[in-house]
């Protein structure tokens, strides 16, 4: 069954805002963002839906293609840890880490053969050691050169966030070893005070309490005056679970992990094969016929 048909079985109101993964989703395995998804993005944007992205990355790791789109207004970061409003650049939701959570967390994963960046304000920091640690953490050639082209690099991450602490949106931490990465899984769970996910199957990111893309995108829809059955969420990860399960619709990509399948209401096809342009070009029309069928 076709994406028009699967959401025309379930959807029963006009979608009016979207979230959107970035990697695995809107990007395709190049890292780009094609012409087809542009354009379905645009003309989403134009027939009244506010689109945004909702990424795991930092705002300055969007690219250009997507936040440059005519009508694209909000940005989505850090898995839910912050809403911008492109227009103002004003942060109008926020939710941290606070600094003590840091400090207790940071010790376990730099004394490992892995990373631990902290995500503050729109700078990802990492520190000389972990560079060690890219290649054989970040197989991925697309993700390893955007991590080089956007980490700030300290001396001491551990000693720089003692003298400069605050709030942080992520800790964000790479494996190249999937027995060590299963060892933190085990250290972190059960816990709580913090909510664990992945963007990749080498990663963990770490974020605080009640801090998902879902409840984010929720929040904003608020804001906006949409309520939860007009919201939709595309991904394909882990980090993307929380906002596939919350919202009024749910959909996975056909390369999504799973679990992201298992929780979707519907399926679009992969990033290779424009899943996303599939997926909105769908929506608009079934929206059209909700609204000429009042």
């Amino acid at each position: 069954m076709g994406i028009y048909e699967q959401l025309k079985a379930y959807q029963h109101v006009p979608i009016q805002l979207i979230g959107l993964d970035m990697d695995g989703t809107v990007f395709n395995e190049a890292k780009e963002i094609t012409a087809r998804t542009r354009k379905a993005i645009a003309d989403a944007v134009s027939a009244g839906i506010t689109v945004l992205p909702a990424t795991g990355r930092p705002k300055m790791g969007v690219p250009q293609a997507f936040l440059s789109i005519p009508g694209v207004r909000y940005c989505l970061c850090s898995n839910g840890a912050e809403v911008a409003d492109l227009q103002t650049g004003e942060i109008i939701y926020r939710n941290c880490l606070p600094m003590e959570k840091v400090l207790e967390l940071m010790p376990w994963f730099l004394k490992r053969e892995c990373t631990c960046e902290l995500y503050i304000e729109d700078r990802v920091y990492s520190d000389e050691r972990q560079q060690s640690f890219w290649e054989k953490a970040i197989p991925d050639p697309f993700i390893l050169e955007y991590v080089r082209s956007t980490r700030t690099v300290v001396s001491d991450i551990f000693s720089f966030y003692q003298a400069h602490p605050q709030p942080v949106d992520k800790i964000n931490t790479s494996f190249g070893d999937p027995v060590l990465m299963e060892e933190a899984y085990q250290w972190l769970d059960g816990r709580t005070d913090i909510v664990v996910s992945g963007g990749t199957p080498a990663n963990i990111e770490i974020n605080n309490a009640g801090c998902d893309k879902g409840e984010a995108l929720l929040a904003l829809g608020r804001l906006l005056g949409i309520g939860p059955e007009a919201v939709m969420a595309c991904g394909d990860s882990t980090n993307d679970l929380a906002m596939i399960e919350k919202c009024g619709c749910g959909v996975a990509m056909g390369n999504a992990r799973p679990e992201v399948k298992e929780a979707a209401d519907v399926m679009t096809g992969t990033n290779e094969e424009d899943g996303v342009a599939q997926l909105l070009e769908a929506v608009i029309r079934l929206n059209r016929e909700l609204v000429s069928a009042k």
